[in-house]
């Protein structure tokens, strides 16, 4: 007998998908033990729970997309791999060491899980057009809460002292700090500047998205216009007034090529000045309160990495991270070292001289570490991505409403903004952000799909 949902159970599996997303941002990035229990128990009590309402809409008919096989091929490597383990330690007597860490290997697909179906869910749900502006929504305002927080720290607070917001910092508004139970679960209490500036990029696209949609609908309201191009200069200031440089190239080429698809798809002098417009706004405000000066010394730094005469560059230590993990995949080129294994070993492959370094802990190039730590399984991984980077341009190419464009290509630019700035950052070490990044990739493909609903 096929089960019937109720009339709201759809409504209420979208809006517990909804909190979810937006629950990923005040972690800013941090991976304590405690945000960390309570996402992992949400986001499956929620996956647990939308079954009943994905299994009669025959959603998992959808997994013909190329990338969404190659994920859960590469989810199925993480499965195999912790039985293998498993079998040789086991039931072969192996013993247990740097070439068969028991324990990395099954909690690997754990954490590949949570990973996979959150991509999947979103890549399920998030197909009527109604769904899509309600999540275009919720990450515009995600990132413009995470902007407001750290906007009055940034210009109040460090503006004081004299100095910039070069690391970890606690920036949210005193009362969000008022209860134990939201310091330990909610809200982070210390995060990198890194990880916040691209959390808070993540709602600029999709607050971009709306103002250009809004600008192009015959029939508009004022509240309709303002406040998403309101939210996207919010998002804009604070991810430049954070002072990483990282993120600001990574946040700016992914806004060019956001820019660039939308005169492609629609090449008119009036979607220019629109275009024009909203730059405006955004940078009128930038020039206003922004301290591009200042910006464009700490971009420019990046020459000095180049330097060898520079007594602490972090280029060495993406070097050496770098050749640790190629090391480490060359000795383990099948299983790697389990997952989030990098730390574990890499002290042991360690050049003379580089002991204690940051290499100890991360390689900064989070493809690299992948190769360290998932072995053989990394080329699914890169396939994986390969397909998503020409699946949904093709699908974003052929789309035939401008709000399926728009916000495919949003989505689509905060993921490319991230996997970027992950070549010389370990934020896709990070769970909340590699969780927020996987799910916005699904909902992309969703989006970019042919049976997207346009209704």
């Amino acid at each position: 007998m096929k089960f019937q949902n109720p009339p709201r159970y759809e409504t209420v599996c979208e809006g517990l998908f909804l909190l979810f997303i937006f629950s990923l941002f005040p972690t800013l990035g941090a991976d304590s033990p405690q945000p960390v229990f309570a996402r992992m128990v949400f986001g499956g009590g929620l996956f647990v729970f939308s079954l009943p309402f994905l299994w009669p809409q025959r959603r998992f008919v959808s997994l013909k997309s190329t990338t969404a096989l190659f994920f859960l091929a590469f989810f199925g490597w993480e499965i195999l791999r912790a039985v293998w383990a498993f079998w040789k330690l086991y039931l072969e007597s192996v013993p247990e060491g740097i070439v068969l860490p028991l324990r990395r290997y099954l909690t690997s697909p754990v954490k590949w899980g949570f990973y996979f179906f959150s991509f999947l869910s979103a890549f399920w749900i998030f197909r009527p057009r109604r769904q899509i502006v309600r999540l275009l929504w919720v990450l515009s305002a995600s990132g413009f809460f995470l902007a407001l927080n750290a906007i009055p720290y940034v210009l109040v607070v460090l503006k004081q002292r004299g100095e910039y917001f070069t690391g970890p910092a606690r920036f949210f508004l005193p009362p969000f700090y008022s209860h134990p139970w939201l310091r330990d679960y909610v809200f982070a209490g210390t995060s990198h500047v890194n990880y916040i500036g691209d959390l808070i990029g993540l709602g600029f696209f999709p607050a971009l998205a709306l103002f250009f949609y809004a600008l192009w609908k015959s029939r508009r309201n004022i509240l309709s216009v303002v406040l998403p191009i309101l939210m996207a200069s919010t998002t804009a200031l604070a991810v430049i007034l954070l002072f990483a440089r990282g993120s600001i190239l990574s946040f700016l080429i992914a806004l060019a090529v956001f820019l660039a698809a939308v005169l492609w798809r629609y090449p008119s002098r009036k979607r220019v000045l629109f275009i024009l417009i909203g730059l405006g706004c955004v940078g009128g405000l930038l020039l206003w309160a922004g301290n591009l000066p200042e910006v464009g010394k700490e971009i420019a730094t990046v020459q000095g990495e180049w330097d060898p005469s520079a007594s602490s560059r972090s280029l060495d230590t993406n070097r050496e991270g770098m050749r640790r993990a190629l090391a480490i995949f060359r000795q383990n080129p099948l299983g790697g070292v389990g997952t989030d294994g990098y730390r574990a070993v890499a002290k042991h492959f360690a050049l003379p001289g580089t002991e204690g370094s940051l290499a100890d802990i991360v390689v900064l190039c989070h493809y690299l570490q992948l190769m360290a730590e998932e072995g053989a399984g990394t080329i699914l991984y890169f396939i994986f991505l390969v397909a998503y980077f020409v699946e949904v341009p093709r699908g974003l190419a052929h789309a035939e409403s401008r709000l399926q464009f728009l916000a495919g290509l949003a989505l689509f630019s905060a993921v490319f903004m991230v996997l970027l700035h992950a070549w010389v950052n370990q934020l896709m070490q990070r769970f909340a952000v590699s969780l927020l990044t996987y799910t916005l990739m699904g909902a992309s493909l969703a989006i970019s799909s042919k049976d997207f609903n346009r209704a």
